[in-house]
């Protein structure tokens, strides 16, 4: 398990609140200090090179997930995160290996090229800025109610209980998260 020091520190604590608040600052601060983790435990499972970094993005979102959900009195967030971020790459692999299933080929080589912001300042404000701005087209894309989906889906909730909380049936919720990918990769490539 990851242990930080951060975990017992206030002003950390402080930071994953004002970014579950929808601080982005404080989220890409939180990102940053917890982006070695993430490609340590992208580089630990067995897939090809090319796949690597879509596992360190949806390592991404469960650090996401993790701040949005992180209860102090249960565990240090350096545990949660590394579980939330564990989890959300095992599900990416199960999903990868059920698309590959049904789609006859990939295009792998169509993600762009993503800066290596380690170490270099110049890099990591872009990297945020990149960051900023791939955040804000992915809302514009998204209709208000795949942004609800989208939203209780980070948030670790099931498509039966999005399904319930938003009024509308599990295949509306299912079709949405479809869409909601679809438009997502439309907008990265």
């Amino acid at each position: 398990m990851e242990k930080r020091k951060h975990d017992f520190d206030p002003s950390f604590l402080e930071l994953i609140y004002k970014a579950a608040r929808g601080n982005q600052d404080a989220f890409c601060s939180v990102a940053d200090r917890y982006q070695p983790m993430i490609k340590r435990l992208a580089a630990g499972f067995d897939v090809p090179e090319t796949e690597r970094d879509d596992l360190a993005q949806e390592g991404l979102i469960g650090l996401y997930k993790a701040v949005m959900t992180y209860d102090p009195e249960l565990s240090g967030f350096g545990t949660y995160a590394w579980l939330c971020v564990k989890r959300s790459m095992i599900s990416a692999l199960r999903a990868m290996n059920r698309d590959a299933k049904e789609v006859s080929s990939l295009d792998a080589d169509s993600c762009p090229d993503l800066p290596d912001p380690n170490g270099d300042p110049q890099a990591i404000f872009g990297a945020r800025e990149s960051y900023e701005a791939l955040l804000g087209r992915i809302d514009a894309c998204l209709s208000p109610y795949e942004n609800s989906v989208l939203r209780l889906f980070l948030a670790g909730s099931s498509h039966d209980r999005i399904a319930a909380k938003l009024g509308t049936t599990r295949k509306s919720v299912d079709n949405a998260i479809c869409r909601i990918r679809r438009k997502i990769r439309s907008v990265v490539e």
